[in-house]
């Protein structure tokens, strides 16, 4: 018997809908399960990176939510008497987008939802309740709630729980939490009609109250209040409270319109597996952190765009269970790494004691004097770069090279007009050559891969190439792909649909490559 879907999504937030998305492009028959039937409207995620910017790029949506960002805002620190300490502003567009970006989440969920529209053959039930999950042989069976009440089952050859921190789909399957509770708690606080001229993201680093102030899009901003010891929720959600803490911020608080407002408990935590035979987690339904280092829709949308290629390969019969394993063994590591980062910075913030935050306040003040170190903060490189150990990977090398790690994206000459990498060479698999024709060298070698759905492609710093009829040629107009390969010592790129390099050879070891990766999808 046939399943319902390839593929049944548990859970309709960003997470979710991007796989929903990625699916869809892919042609994978796709059923997508949301208990609520509206956008729900409390504060949630506010900052989008360069690489979740990234995958919205290849699924097509980047421009639709584009108008509704701020691109590139620095973030400011500043000491306990609110003096600056250091900015965070990082010039680079390694990636194709600036590294720091806000955005309200709700716009950014209802641009996936009109993605979501685009396929037929993504079944989105909107106020459909998961109930239960069961091993039918061949295939997940899902019990479903409709909005009616009346129960009803779905087949799917698999599912994936993007369910949130409370996910069903990880108490069915009996997966734990690791990890941590914070015990404070942070009030937070949306605005419209911000009367603030601070085009900044302000982290107030005060021991009598730590607070983060964040310039949105559309004339929004939000505060964030860290509760002190012996305060309760009711007390900081009182009017007359949000007054007096946003009082030494605005002139007259008690005239800002407040457009939602809630108290949350940070939390950070590991799921001790991402994927259970048929099922996996992605996003908060794997891994809950702290917002400090604005990692956690992010990190969701990396596991989506990191499992939906490996699930489509799986559903249409080209990939098995090695290329499946991968997803925790890439993801679970990075996020961890993640989770410490947020708790790092959060850790830098959130000191009440007055002998800490002096000290700190001596150490960041002292980071101007230090070229290296300032550019350590101020570029960001505190972040951990998108680097995988184990996985769908050949030759891996030492720290410096470039397998495991995500491939640049500068602009391109393509098709008589100048664009961004990705846009050029599309979504699946990317063979490039430096000054050569990857399908010329790989040979025989390159009808697989053809089968597979791969692209070649001839990077040109501006000789002439005789090219087989499907090899693309992009010109390299900034110079910045010439130099990727230099400094890599390659000659030729396996580039995976999600933009990580899976291989990087000279011409002598392509043939090895390409003959490695084809033996993994096995």
């Amino acid at each position: 018997m046939s399943a319902d879907a390839a593929v049944a999504i548990v859970g309709g937030g960003p997470v979710g809908f991007t796989l929903a998305n990625f699916l869809g492009q892919a042609g994978i028959r796709t059923c997508l399960i949301e208990r609520e039937s509206a956008i729900v409207d409390y504060p949630r995620a506010v900052g989008i990176d360069d690489e979740a910017l990234r995958s919205l790029q290849a699924i097509g949506l980047a421009e639709a939510i584009r108008p509704r960002l701020v691109e590139g805002p620095p973030m400011r620190f500043f000491d306990s008497r609110w003096r600056p300490i250091a900015e965070i502003d990082p010039p680079t567009t390694e990636f194709g987008w600036r590294r720091r970006n806000t955005f309200l989440q709700p716009e950014l969920e209802a641009v996936l939802r009109a993605g979501a529209g685009r396929f037929a053959h993504v079944d989105v039930r909107l106020g459909w309740q998961f109930e239960a999950l069961e091993d039918s042989g061949g295939h997940a069976r899902l019990v479903l709630r409709d909005p009616s009440g009346t129960l009803t089952t779905l087949a799917a050859d698999y599912v994936v729980g993007c369910d949130g921190g409370r996910s069903s789909l990880r108490a069915q399957l009996g997966v734990a939490l690791d990890g941590d509770t914070f015990a404070q708690q942070w009030l937070v606080i949306d605005i419209a009609d911000d009367p603030l001229d601070h085009p900044f993201t302000g982290m107030y680093c005060d021991p009598r109250r730590p607070t983060v102030c964040v310039h949105l899009p559309g004339g929004f901003r939000r505060w964030e209040f860290m509760l002190l010891p012996g305060e309760t929720e009711a007390e900081l959600l009182d009017p007359a409270m949000i007054v007096r803490l946003l009082g030494r911020f605005v002139p007259d608080p008690a005239k800002i319109s407040i457009v939602r407002k809630r108290v949350y408990t940070f939390h950070a935590r590991l799921a001790e597996r991402f994927r259970v035979g048929r099922a996996f987690l992605a996003g908060d339904a794997a891994h809950l952190m702290p917002p400090f280092a604005g990692q956690g829709l992010n990190s969701g949308i990396r596991d989506a765009q990191n499992l939906a290629w490996k699930l489509a390969l799986a559903a249409t019969g080209r990939a098995g269970d090695t290329l499946l394993d991968s997803y925790e063994a890439e993801r679970r590591d990075h996020v961890r790494r993640m989770i410490d980062l947020s708790r790092r910075i959060g850790r830098i913030i959130m000191t009440t004691s007055r002998v800490g935050a002096w000290a700190r306040d001596r150490l960041l003040h002292g980071v101007a004097g230090h070229k290296r170190a300032r550019d350590y903060v101020f570029n960001m490189r505190f972040k951990p770069p998108p680097r995988y150990g184990a996985g769908f990977f050949a030759g891996r090398g030492t720290e410096d090279q470039a397998v495991g790690r995500m491939f640049i994206q500068p602009r391109v000459a393509a098709g008589g007009a100048e664009r961004l990498w990705d846009d050029a060479v599309g979504s699946g698999f990317v063979i490039a050559g430096n000054e050569l024709d990857p399908a010329s060298m790989l040979g025989a070698e390159a009808e697989p891969w053809r089968a597979a759905g791969a692209r070649f492609v001839a990077v040109r710093g501006g000789g002439e190439l005789r090219l087989n009829t499907d090899t693309l040629a992009v010109g390299d107009v900034t110079g910045r792909l010439g130099a990727w390969f230099a400094a890599n010592r390659a000659a030729i790129a396996f580039v995976r649909p999600d933009r990580y390099v899976a291989a990087a050879a000279e011409a002598d070891g392509a043939m090895a490559a390409a003959r490695t990766l084809r033996g993994m999808l096995a």
